[in-house]
């Protein structure tokens, strides 16, 4: 469990509780604290021996393309972090990267993204937006 450690992120319980809201709406909630969430899901698509592919979605749209080291990746989960203690990492590809870091850029090959400094600028700059709006960022690695 060192990667928790080493980024301050810890493990969030599954919220599945519903509310209503009015009684002309009949309106669910499925997660309470979404206004106060920025969502973060990662899916992880192609595994082989130079990294594991994956799509990164904020909130439900995709932002971009990632690629972990295949021995030295988070495991499947719910994270919270700030922008300060994030796992996300500029790199081309994952050889480099340590426990529970993941570069985000675009797919180049398997095991190898471009870009990656100008979309890890775009990323950090959205999770600094989320803390000072006063949201949670949650990642979710399927």
């Amino acid at each position: 469990n060192d990667y928790r450690s080493a980024f301050g992120i810890s493990c969030l319980p599954d919220v599945k509780t519903s509310v209503t809201i009015g009684n002309a709406f009949h309106q669910t909630i499925i997660n309470p604290l979404f206004i106060l969430t920025m969502q973060l899901t990662l899916f992880r698509y192609n595994e082989s021996r130079w990294g594991i592919d994956g799509d990164l979605h904020i909130n439900g749209h995709h932002f971009c393309d990632t690629v972990e080291h295949p021995l030295k990746r988070l495991p499947k989960g719910n994270y919270t972090f700030t922008h300060r203690n994030h796992p996300f990492l500029r790199g081309d590809g994952p050889m480099l990267a340590r426990n529970g870091e993941i570069i985000v850029g675009t797919n180049a090959l398997p095991g190898l993204v471009k870009g990656s400094s100008i979309v890890f600028n775009r990323l950090y700059d959205q999770l600094k937006k989320a803390v000072a709006r006063g949201q949670i960022i949650t990642l979710t690695i399927r």
